[in-house]
């Protein structure tokens, strides 16, 4: 197959534009990545197409270098997947959903998402408090990654979790949005909860009660 030729998807926005390829340190705080990854990009015709690739957590995009410039990635209603790693990328409504479960009744995505602060003091999942100067993680206030930004702020990356069910996402950032999806089972699924000390800012904890409500629908359609 021939590669490189993104272009057959019209990409024609221009996101940022450097008369030299941008190094890793120029890159926008709001990109996942903090350097662009070779990628590839699957069109719902079949050709796989390659090229350094990244999140845009402002936008919910995906930008690619060429020739020194950064696209955004445009014609979605043409693109079936994007690689990027290990990991997968869907397009819906305009944006890129992260693929973090791939089930056939309900999946779980999650979408990316910048927040400009002021600089204090944070505090990480252990309790403890420092500055926040370096990337961190943060799991229970549901930052992805927090980078410094224009010396007296921070960008924020935050993750907002989705269940895909046909070509429907809803929210399932609480108890109560998870529950909306899986109502028929909601007592089974709050014992779970629970038992399991279930953290709605945990994508691994999401992806094993998404697995639980699988069961939970299959068991009830072998059941019929």
């Amino acid at each position: 197959m021939k590669k490189n030729t993104l272009l057959i998807f019209a990409l024609l926005a221009i996101f940022f534009i450097n008369a030299q390829q941008p190094s890793d340190k120029a890159l926008p705080k709001s990109y996942l990545f903090d350097h662009f990854i070779k990628g590839s990009v699957l069109s719902k015709s079949g050709a796989v197409d390659e090229a350094p690739l990244n999140y845009n957590a402002d936008d919910q995009s995906i930008v690619f270098l060429r020739e020194g410039q950064t696209f955004i990635l445009t014609n979605l209603e043409t693109i079936d997947t994007i690689y990027i790693q290990n990991r997968k990328f869907v397009a819906a409504d305009n944006i890129f959903y992260e693929v973090l479960t791939d089930l056939s009744e309900v999946s779980l995505f999650v979408t990316y998402h910048s927040k400009t602060r002021p600089l204090t003091a944070i505090s990480n999942h252990d309790s403890t408090t420092r500055k926040a100067g370096n990337d961190v993680s943060n799991a229970v206030t549901d930052v992805y990654v927090t980078r410094p930004f224009n010396g007296d702020n921070l960008v924020e990356i935050q993750k907002r979790y989705w269940l895909g069910q046909g070509n429907s996402k809803y929210k399932a950032n609480t108890q109560k949005q998870f529950i909306k999806v899986f109502s028929p089972n909601e007592s089974a699924i709050k014992q779970y909860i629970k038992e399991s000390n279930i953290n709605f800012s945990s994508s691994d904890d999401l992806v094993k009660l998404v697995a639980f409500g699988n069961n939970l629908l299959a068991a009830e359609m072998k059941g019929k």
